[in-house]
């Protein structure tokens, strides 16, 4: 989902009732969400409360969320970094398309050097990335 973590919880705590059968759960990258007087869940509940106290949401839907905090997960860096920290899954997942891994770590190699959490702006460097991989060439297939 975009938007940011305030669109996704708000989604999430809309999507949560009393009637459902299903399992709810919610990804939220750990950074995007400051740090509200004790943990990143009463920031979180917090700005449930203030998506209440402007009337988008009901009281219900706020007592509900605050039970299925336990259902909110923290991820530890964008997975954008996550994913560049494995550069062999990703070669491995497009691995019918040819790729210029030289060109590429030539230009971002220090990024991929970082652990997943010190990566700046994973997202773009992804992006990037996927821009090395090409269909191959089919007319140097011969036709015999």
């Amino acid at each position: 989902m975009s938007g940011g973590w305030k669109a996704a919880l708000k989604a999430f705590a809309k999507s949560l009732n009393t009637e459902s059968t299903h399992q709810n759960c919610l990804l939220i990258d750990f950074q995007d969400v400051p740090e509200h007087s004790s943990s990143k869940q009463d920031a979180l509940v917090k700005q449930v409360e203030e998506y209440f106290e402007k009337g988008e949401i009901g009281a219900s839907t706020v007592d509900f969320f605050i039970s299925s905090i336990q259902d909110v997960y923290f991820m530890v860096q964008k997975l954008e970094a996550w994913i560049l920290s494995q550069p062999d899954v990703i070669e491995q997942c497009f691995g019918h398309l040819e790729y210029n891994r030289t060109k590429f770590e030539a230009r971002k190699g220090k990024e991929l050097a970082l652990a997943a959490s010190s990566i700046k702006d994973p997202d773009s460097i992804l992006n990037e990335l996927l821009r090395y991989f090409e269909k191959p060439d089919k007319t140097e297939i011969s036709r015999n």
